[in-house]
């Protein structure tokens, strides 16, 4: 698994190895670092922005 430690260096962990990930990261750490022969989880789809629509400009 890669990850970054807490002074910024990019690091890699063996399977087994206990690691610290930041509560705020660990949804994108679980999705990024997949174990080879896992599939890994679906993410949900995005809502879909909402469509813009064209209006005339107003002349002064």
């Amino acid at each position: 698994m890669a990850y970054i430690d807490g002074d910024g260096a990019h690091r890699s962990a063996d399977r087994g190895a206990t690691i610290h990930v930041h509560p705020d990261n660990l949804e994108r750490f679980d999705r990024l670092n997949v174990l080879l022969g896992q599939e890994p989880e679906p993410v949900a789809p995005e809502a879909a922005p909402k469509p813009r629509t064209a209006r005339a400009r107003k002349e002064n």
